[in-house]
């Protein structure tokens, strides 16, 4: 890019690339990883520039964290408000990485390419066993009974499973219907 260097009638397209797991954490065990906030950054770039007149999200990426594939989602949602959004899924589209693409006017994929996996998961890891083996004590002072829900401290009560089922189970509804609104079926 030239400073101040303006061509009249030049229209662009801009190609995000969209790689590995999509998180608001900046860190990784092997080499780096962008954070979500950078990838909606580039969106929001794409987007305010009047000479791109369409972007190209390459993407080849397992999904990740409900909340940074979500505001991916409200991000491709409000570019593909304003501009032509093509996805093409170059080796994995799935679970988040496929919400964020779902508002895009056009999805393609190779044909040896993994696409979907529409779901929801939680994890819960407990190391209770091994802290008392190590004879670590963990005292917890809470405000409520599920103030420390998924705690690692302990075992998770009925009631910790049947809040967390719910908490999964309405992610789902809301991945589910925003596939129905945007692809027209769920499989």
């Amino acid at each position: 890019k030239v400073p101040g260097l303006k061509l009249p009638g030049i229209e662009k397209v801009a190609v995000i690339k969209v790689t590995g797991v999509l998180t608001f954490e900046e860190y990784s065990l092997l080499g780096s990883t962008i954070s979500a906030r950078d990838y909606i950054e580039l969106i929001k770039q794409a987007k305010d520039d009047p000479t791109i007149k369409a972007v190209v999200l390459r993407v080849d990426s397992p999904g990740g964290d409900a909340a940074a594939s979500e505001a991916l989602y409200y991000a491709v949602k409000e570019l593909a408000e304003e501009k032509t959004v093509v996805a093409y899924i170059e080796g994995l589209g799935a679970s988040g990485a496929y919400e964020m693409i779902l508002p895009s006017h056009y999805v393609m994929a190779g044909e040896s390419s993994i696409v979907g996996a529409v779901g929801v998961y939680s994890t819960v890891i407990t190391m209770k066993e091994l802290m008392e083996k190590l004879g670590v004590k963990v005292y917890v002072y809470k405000s409520g009974k599920l103030k420390d829900l998924g705690s690692p401290y302990r075992e998770p009560t009925e009631e910790d499973e049947k809040v967390l089922r719910e908490i999964v189970e309405d992610m789902f509804e809301t991945f589910k219907s925003r596939v129905l609104e945007h692809r027209g079926e769920v499989s």
